[in-house]
This record gives structure tokens, C-alpha cells and sequence, in this order.
């Protein structure tokens, strides 16, 4: 049961939230409607989520606030039978804020009902919302109620309208499924089931195409067991981020342990993944190709940026594509360009390739400005390469003035899951001793420079004699005299 009616958005002036005119567009909000049983009687649930958008604010200090009353009335032969009426304040916010409300009613019997439900915008009696609907109330008998699909749900031990078995639940509204989310919540009821099961009975779940009638071929299934009860309000989740665009239903059944159906029920929703398959999508004109890129992220970035962006996930990709990386730099199709980025964050992030994106990019910035040298970007640097790869060290020991050494810095990662190594350490040193350009000397951790020799290195600035032992070309090892810390700092 889903409706929406046009956006409106208001004008602020002089601190209050300007009043709509009567021929201005109505007040928009999403009605999803469930009934369910409580105490031996059925009762009617609606959830109306208000875009905030389309109702007046009147300015408290520095927020702002709305007034709504809401009716809501449950006829059979044009005769009112139930009535619930309500005044409600919008949550106390800086700008205009969506929210939802959730109220319930307690129908006295079972039936066909025409449900209405009228909104009015208390800082503007022209702003108002309408809807009429025919609900089906059960009598109250063992079975399980329809899924309320959920956009969101928290725990919550304060009471109050919105509070349901411990949860705060809101319903999904459209039941859409945009791109960004990757796992379907859903919550409903049990009734009496104890009184048809003795111990226990499954309830199997699943997503089936809208086209399947009989539902013969689930893409998506799961089962939970479940112990026969008189009331068993349950949450289940599937992840739907595999599951293409187009429309489904998720259908929930109780089952004995004989596998028989005893109760079922259902509802339609849509997805959207444009980035599930992406090659294969993108196997498109280059027109086509182009309105595409231009709608996402990667369609917003300025040549230098989009540059910047490969440049910084060099050290994430496989040494062998180095020259893929290279050879997308100097192509002169910005379109190319783009699509290489694009792909390489979809497949990192499918859900919201955009969200990680900019997460990296975040801290690829700030390696920029932190190394950067006066000969290269600080993500062309050593130290840059290292840290975008594997992430910020547990502990980092800087020797810029040790005698004899240059300056130099220890880098420790407890541990790199990547390359299932413990105890992994970077060391960097600066023999030019200007600029900040640190070079990758030595290091423990698997397929980085290792050299075997790298004491000898760091120390050169010294006579060959202060080696240990006698072989000055194979040798490995400077003698300690007490100041020499590199090496008590790399082994300890």
C-alpha cells in the first residue's frame, strides 16, 4: 500500500517558513498499513513517513518545528466504526528533517474496511494530505501476519508510540531498494502457533521473481527454526546485494517439520543495482557510455581530480597492472578515464561504490599533504605508497639527528592480514637529507624491498672499517659503538 503525492518545498523568510498558498502543492507523505493481533483482538498499524519538505516550520531559536494532526477513521457501509485523531510535533531540527509516525488502532472485528486518513498542516490549513483505502482486518486466528518491509531498525527500552517489542521499526518507503542498500529487513508475527504444532515448525523465507507466480525457482532462501508459541514476533534479513534490478517478492511460510506450507504470506518490492554486471552494462555506444558516467560520481571530477584519484589507488592494485594504471594515466579519453575508476570502486564496494570512494580519497589527501616532497606528490612517495597499502603503523620511530645515520624512520604494523605476516616493519631514510623524500630502505613484510645490506646503507656516511667483521663487500652489519639504535629499533 504505497502512495505518494507531489513535493512541495517551502521558501524561509524572515526566520519562519513561509505559508503555502491554497493552489500550492499538497503536503507529501508514504502510508504502509499492517494489521496484526495483541490481547485476543486485532488492531490496525499505519506508518506514514512525512517528507518534511512539504509542511511549514514555524523558527524556535535556532530550530525549527512543525504541527501536524492527523485522523485517521476505519469505515464499513459509510458508517465510522473506529477513530483515531492525534495532534503531532515534527522533532525539533535545524533544516527540514523527514520522519515517520507510527499509529495504532484497535478494531473491535474482523472485515473489510475502508480506511481514510486525513493530514493537516497545522501552520497552514490549505496544506493538507488525503487518502482513502480498503484494508482486510483477520479475526484473530494462529497464522502469521504480512512482512513490513523496514528501512530502519534500533533497539530502544523507552516506550512510546514508535516503539515495538524493543525495537523502533520503520517501514521501507515505495518498498524500493536503491542501489546503496545491500541486505532486505523484514519483521512479522506469529500467532498461536501451539495450538497447530507440538515443539516446533520452520519458517522459510525468500525473494522470488515478481513473474514467478508459483514460486517455483527462489533466488534467495533461508530457513529459522522456530520453537510453537502463542505470540512470536520475528526479524529476518536476507542480503539482496547479488540481486539484480527488477521487480520481486519476498514471501514468508510456515512449515511442519513434515515440510507441508500451513501459512504464507507476502509482498512485492523493487530493487535497483545498476552496478551489479557492470561490464556487461557498460557494453554500450560511447554516447551511452558517457550518460552513464556522467551520472555517477566519477562524471563530477575535474580532469586533475579524476588524475589525482587513479594515481592514489596505485598502490592498491596488483603490481602486474601497473602498466594498466600507467597506461589509463596518459589516455587522452577522459571517458576511459572515468570508466577505469568507476570500475575499480564498484568492484571494491558494489552497494555505494561512491561512499568508499570518497572514504579513500579522504585519507588519500591527507597522505598527500603529510609526505609530500619537493621532487613528487606525497602519494608518489615511499612513505605515501606504503601507508595507502597497508594503512596507518601502530608505532613509527623518527631519527632525524642519530650520528652517522641519515635521517631516518621505523614503521611497525602488529599485524597485515593481507599478507598474513605479524610483527611487519617499514624502514625509510632520506640520504639526500632534503626535502622530505624518505626512501623505502628495508623492510620484513613479504613482496616489499628487503635488503639484506640495508645497515650498511644507512650508515655509509662512516669508514667501511666500522663494519663487523673482515669481508667489506658481503658484509651486513655495522659494529655497535652505542649510538647506532637502527638496528635494536628494527629487531626489538
Amino acid at each position: 500500500m504505497r502512495y505518494i503525492i507531489s513535493f512541495l518545498f517551502p521558501l524561509f523568510i524572515n526566520g519562519l517558513y513561509a505559508q503555502q498558498l491554497p493552489d500550492s502543492p499538497k503536503l507529501s507523505a508514504y502510508i504502509e498499513q499492517v494489521a496484526y493481533q495483541a490481547e485476543g483482538r486485532p488492531y490496525s498499524e499505519v506508518h506514514l513517513s512525512i517528507d518534511a519538505n512539504t509542511i511549514n516550520h514555524t523558527q524556535i531559536d535556532s530550530l525549527i518545528q512543525g504541527e501536524l494532526e492527523i485522523t485517521i477513521a476505519y469505515l464499513q457501509n459509510d458508517t465510522v466504526v473506529h477513530f483515531n485523531k492525534s495532534m503531532v510535533s515534527t522533532p525539533l531540527t535545524k533544516t527540514p528533517t523527514n520522519f515517520f509516525i507510527i499509529k495504532r488502532t484497535g478494531i473491535a472485528k474482523a472485515g473489510e474496511y475502508d480506511m481514510q486518513i486525513f493530514i493537516k498542516d497545522l501552520k497552514n490549513t490549505f496544506n493538507t494530505f488525503n487518502h482513502n483505502e480498503k484494508i482486510n482486518i483477520r479475526p484473530n486466528i494462529a497464522g502469521i501476519s504480512e512482512p513490513l518491509l523496514l528501512a530502519n531498525k534500533q533497539f530502544s527500552n523507552t516506550g512510546g508510540d514508535l516503539e515495538k517489542n524493543g525495537f523502533i521499526l520503520e517501514a521501507l518507503p515505495y518498498n524500493f531498494y536503491s542501489k546503496d542498500k545491500s541486505q532486505l529487513n523484514a519483521y512479522l508475527e506469529l500467532y498461536d502457533l501451539n495450538s497447530v504444532f507440538d515443539k516446533s515448525y520452520i519458517v522459510s523465507y525468500m525473494v522470488v521473481e515478481l513473474s514467478d507466480k508459483n514460486a517455483t525457482k527462489p533466488l534467495i532462501i533461508q530457513h529459522k527454526n522456530m520453537i510453537a508459541d502463542t505470540y512470536s514476533p520475528i526479524l529476518l534479513k536476507l542480503a539482496i546485494d547479488q540481486l539484480p534490478s527488477g521487480n520481486y517478492k519476498f514471501i514468508c511460510s510456515v512449515r511442519g517439520r513434515d515440510l507441508k506450507e500451513y501459512y504464507s504470506s507476502s509482498i512485492e518490492f523493487q530493487r535497483s543495482n545498476p552496478y551489479l554486471n557492470l561490464e556487461e552494462q557498460v557494453e554500450l555506444t560511447y554516447e551511452d557510455r558517457s550518460k552513464f558516467l556522467d551520472q555517477e560520481f566519477v562524471g563530477k571530477l575535474s580532469d586533475e581530480e579524476l588524475h589525482f584519484s587513479i594515481l592514489a589507488i596505485a598502490p592498491l592494485v596488483d603490481k602486474s597492472d601497473g602498466d594498466i594504471i600507467n597506461a589509463t594515466l596518459s589516455n587522452p579519453d577522459k571517458k576511459a578515464r572515468q570508466l577505469y575508476l568507476f570500475n575499480y570502486w564498484v568492484n571494491k564496494q558494489p552497494i555505494n561504490p561512491e561512499l568508499a570512494y570518497n572514504a579513500f580519497m579522504e585519507v588519500a589527501r591527507a597522505v598527500d599533504q603529510t609526505f609530500r616532497s619537493g621532487f613528487r606528490k606525497g602519494i608518489e612517495t615511499d612513505r605515501g605508497y606504503i601507508y595507502l597499502k597497508y594503512g596507518q603503523p601502530n608505532d613509527v620511530i623518527k631519527e632525524y639527528n642519530e650520528p652517522d645515520a641519515f635521517p631516518y624512520e621505523i614503521w611497525s604494523y602488529n599485524g597485515l592480514k593481507v599478507k598474513g605476516q605479524t610483527n611487519v616493519k617499514f624502514l625509510f631514510y632520506n640520504p639526500s637529507k632534503a626535502s622530505q623524500d624518505f626512501l623505502l630502505l628495508h623492510s620484513t613484510c613479504y613482496g616489499e624491498t628487503q635488503n639484506p645490506r640495508w645497515e650498511i646503507e644507512l650508515y655509509r656516511s662512516v669508514s667501511s672499517t666500522q663494519m663487523e667483521g673482515s669481508d667489506y663487500r658481503n658484509g651486513t652489519r655495522m659494529q655497535d659503538n652505542g649510538f647506532r639504535n637502527a638496528r635494536r629499533y628494527f629487531e626489538n
